[in-house]
């Protein structure tokens, strides 16, 4: 028997890396904007931008990872079920391990 492999969309992957890049320019903007400003106010925006920054930015490296190394999200094998489709994917998962499956309808997917 073969393995099912599911692949990532790249189309989604392409899209979110393009979000991830506009979120990233929007939180420098507002670090770059609040530079001058003093008090709580301007480091209430200097935190949100740096934020921004930081985690958009962490995103952006992954989206980029993914479309580089194009491994597989899923693969259904004899062994279990191995899942990489996200950053924090449940790895394998043997057949022994599973009780049920079950189909559910999430957003008409």
């Amino acid at each position: 028997m073969s393995d099912f492999v599911v692949l990532p969309k790249m189309k989604r992957i392409i899209m979110l890396a393009f979000i991830s890049i506009i979120f990233v320019v929007t939180g420098v903007l507002i670090f770059v904007a609040t530079l001058n400003e003093a008090g709580g106010e301007g480091l209430l925006f200097k935190t949100i931008g740096i934020i921004a920054i930081v985690f958009f930015g962490l995103c952006l490296i992954y989206y980029i990872n993914v479309l580089i190394k194009r491994k597989p999200a899923l693969i259904v094998s004899e062994e279990g079920i191995f899942d990489d489709s996200s950053f924090i994917g449940a790895g394998l998962v043997r057949w022994e391990e599973i009780e049920a499956l079950d189909f559910v309808n999430f957003s008409g997917q």
